[in-house]
């Protein structure tokens, strides 16, 4: 287990300034009271070293040195026995402390055990390809009997047939060839005229992200891959040794969204945090972020530095070109739509690019081009893929739907500042990946990287 394992999701939460009160004692007895004898309460950023031990002694997890673990006391991202006992702690105070499985990890659930089939067989065509989402994809038209390279996809792809509105692709693997699927490099690919055909052969004990969340290989046979989706330490008596050495305070959230404009998985938490943006307006500073490498293409490192350059120059159209955006990628007609001033984001777009060498990084023939834009934070915060959800400072595991991130950044509220609006219940439903509205997602935490 991991610091993220032991995290459900970073979250930083403020505490109110110091108040009218504390102002006039200062003015009084010309000193504050030292700041080791606050003590955590709910609402609190903490920073804590820690060393979790299972029963017989054995370390399964522990901090490192100079990297404490951050987190906000109340707000679930913990292990709800690891939360409960900082509480009341002051700094430099050290506790040890005893979990039972249902205040750690709960019990083993036989029904998180599925099975998955060892070999999976395939179409080799991709039959009714819009038009449009390939031009989108690969900047050209399609040519009748020409390969092309799509990211994401290890082999080349062919276009055999062409209609007024879709394309006809075929796979073109060399058969034999050995991807990796998630299980790691150990996917073998075989072919005929009209099928691929995937075997896999993971080694027990690999760990994988899914759409139903993280899972471990917990067995494979000839016919079956199990995957156990339990965490490790479900079941598990689990003993911490805490050192509280930081409480940390904010007044207002401040909320940073990695994405890549064209990950699927990025513009569902944008379609997500959208409505919390109207809902709490300016009483949180809410701003989408862009990943430091891209995935998608030409087309998404040109989207990335308009929206770039409309957040920063003509912030106040920036949420209703997004929505717009979102819809159907139709960046021209959302333009004008929003009544963006072009004149200024192309000025903008040709800076930005002299500034972060976009056209230069892109030039550079790398698969996954890199993106400086953000890249002085993105790396400061640990980004990794789209999307990546930062609030002060630290990621947070949020469910992409609109009321879990609101819920996620009301909780980096002073609780005596915490807005009213934060009482107010946003939909629960997950976006659907990708453009359009319409459609439901699910909270599987799939990313672009």
């Amino acid at each position: 287990m991991n610091e993220k394992n032991l995290l459900k999701g970073y979250e930083l939460l403020g505490i109110a300034a110091v108040g009218a009160i504390l102002i006039l004692s200062i003015l009084i007895s010309g000193c504050v009271e030292d700041s080791k004898t606050t003590t955590v309460e709910e609402g609190n950023q903490v920073g804590v070293y820690y060393i979790g031990k299972l029963q017989n002694g054995t370390i399964f997890d522990q901090s490192k040195e100079g990297n404490p673990l951050t987190f906000i006391v109340g707000s679930g991202q913990m292990i709800k026995g690891f939360e409960e006992a900082v509480i009341g702690m002051k700094e430099n105070e050290t506790k040890n402390v005893t979990l039972d499985p249902e205040k750690a990890y709960g019990e083993r659930d036989l029904n998180k055990v599925k099975k998955i089939p060892k070999v999976s067989v395939e179409s080799i065509f991709i039959d009714n390809v819009p038009l449009g989402d390939f031009k989108q994809i690969i900047g050209k038209d399609p040519v009748i009997n020409k390969t092309y390279t799509i990211q994401r996809i290890p082999w080349p792809v062919k276009v055999v047939e062409i209609k007024n509105t879709t394309v006809k692709l075929k796979h073109e693997p060399v058969s034999g060839t050995v991807i990796n699927i998630g299980f790691g490099k150990v996917t073998t690919v075989t072919t005929n005229e009209t099928n691929l055909t995937l075997t896999s052969n993971p080694v027990v004990g690999t760990r994988l992200n899914t759409q139903s969340g993280v899972a471990v290989v917990s067995d494979v046979d000839n016919k079956d891959i199990t995957l156990d989706y339990n965490h490790p330490m479900a079941g598990k008596t689990l003993n911490f040794e805490i050192k509280l050495v930081e409480i940390k305070k904010f007044d207002k959230p401040d909320v940073e969204v990695f994405v890549m404009a064209y990950c699927p998985y990025g513009t569902q938490i944008e379609k997500g945090i959208i409505p919390v943006h109207e809902l709490l307006k300016d009483k949180a500073n809410i701003s989408i972020r862009f990943v430091q490498y891209t995935m998608h293409g030409k087309n998404e490192i040109d989207e990335n530095t308009k929206q770039y350059c409309i957040q920063k120059e003509q912030q106040d159209k920036y949420w209703g070109y997004l929505a717009c955006f979102l819809e159907k990628g139709d960046s021209a007609n959302c333009l004008n739509k929003t009544n963006i001033d072009k004149n200024k984001l192309q000025s903008c777009i040709n800076e930005a690019d002299k500034e972060f060498s976009i056209s230069s990084d892109l030039a550079s023939g790398a698969q996954y081009p890199r993106y400086r834009v953000n890249e002085g934070i993105a790396m400061k915060y640990g980004v990794q893929g789209s999307p990546t959800f930062v609030i002060n400072g630290a990621q947070v595991n949020a469910n992409r739907d609109s009321e879990s991130l609101k819920n996620a950044i009301c909780n980096a509220f002073p609780q005596k500042k915490r807005p009213a609006e934060c009482n107010q219940t946003l939909s629960s439903t997950p976006p659907s990946p990708g453009f359009g509205f319409s459609g439901t997602g699910t909270n599987s935490g799939a990313t672009c990287g």
